[in-house]
């Protein structure tokens, strides 16, 4: 039997060369020092996968494995299988982390065996940073997780960004939760199944990891035309799991709603589409919505939520034909 070790950091590299030296550089900097980074080399056409072998020469925590490309799930899972941590950490290879992470994610974890350890971040654009705090909370039983989920969900102390959060493998490996074979939205499908089986958890007002929101490449900015369905299969995810969790989905899934709502918003508008398409689209999107019975917001919450960020993005048209058409019964 392998000897068991506190955390696995698990990284899924596919054509990262110009940005991996920083992420492997924050990894070895950890204070926290007995952990393994396994780097999943998802078939790579660039030099990634020897600048990684080239740190692992220097370093014995660094573990490679090469793969034919079959996308950051599937490369996630094959870290998984190959992890000997106690507990399960992912990392994105084109951002970077705190020299503390491990340190403060492990000694709120391990006294009391908590589940899961979720932290703030840095939203970095170009040379700006901007942080995002969260509400402290500690829960140790699945009763108190159950009584509290509502406010955990809508304060966004709980999110579905895995490299926000470490998690105790014995829940991954004993409900066999693994990421899904999609393009879109892996992180917050494995999320979800791992918030029905938790039982306790930390939240901690601390930014401890730096995600690069503006890269040209990146999933998250590109333009998918079946959006609409990959956030309608995510709110019922959500659906599902406040129903696994006896609460009444509806008063978890309208602020779902209001965010996916925005995110389309603002993807539209950086597409060259006609704004009669956007309008289209939009209309589509709530029609889909409301055959699935997940048409549920609040009005003002929607407005509060979404006000600032779009006048900032002048996207006020789109948006007040959007508001229009999503309050109309």
């Amino acid at each position: 039997m392998v000897n068991q070790i506190p955390i696995s950091v698990i990284i899924p590299v596919y054509n990262v060369a110009p940005y991996l030296d920083r992420a492997i550089k924050s990894l070895q900097a950890q204070t926290f020092e007995n952990f393994e980074m396994i780097f999943v080399n998802d078939g790579s056409s660039d030099n990634s996968a020897e600048i990684i072998a080239n740190h692992a020469e220097n370093d014995s925590r660094i573990k490679l494995i090469n793969q034919e490309n079959q996308g950051v799930g599937m490369a996630r899972n094959r870290g998984i299988d190959a992890a000997i941590g106690e507990y399960l950490y992912f990392c994105d290879p084109d951002d970077w982390v705190e020299p503390e992470l491990l340190e403060v994610c492990y000694q709120a974890a391990k006294p009391l065996g908590i589940d899961l350890v979720f932290f703030g971040w840095f939203n970095v654009y170009g040379k700006k940073q901007v942080p995002v705090h969260k509400n402290e909370y500690k829960i140790t039983s699945r009763e108190d997780y159950q009584t509290k989920f509502i406010d955990l969900y809508q304060e966004d102390t709980i999110v579905n960004y895995v490299w926000s959060s470490i998690v105790r493998k014995d829940i991954i490996d004993t409900k066999w939760i693994r990421f899904p074979a999609v393009c879109h939205g892996e992180d917050f499908l494995f999320m979800t199944e791992v918030l029905k089986y938790i039982s306790s958890l930390v939240s901690l007002d601390q930014q401890l990891y730096h995600y690069v929101r503006l890269r040209d490449e990146s999933a998250t900015t590109k333009w998918i035309t079946h959006f609409d369905d990959l956030l309608i299969n995510e709110l019922e995810q959500t659906k599902a799991l406040a129903n696994h969790l006896d609460i009444d989905y509806r008063k978890v899934v309208y602020q779902d709603t209001m965010k996916n709502v925005l995110q389309i918003t603002m993807r539209l508008n950086r597409q060259p589409f006609s704004m009669q398409y956007k309008r289209q689209y939009m209309a589509q999107f709530y029609q889909k919505m409301k055959a699935h019975d997940l048409n549920h917001f609040k009005t003002h919450s929607f407005l509060g939520f979404c006000s600032v960020k779009v006048y900032q993005l002048k996207l006020f048209r789109l948006f007040i034909w959007a508001i229009g058409k999503l309050g109309s019964k």
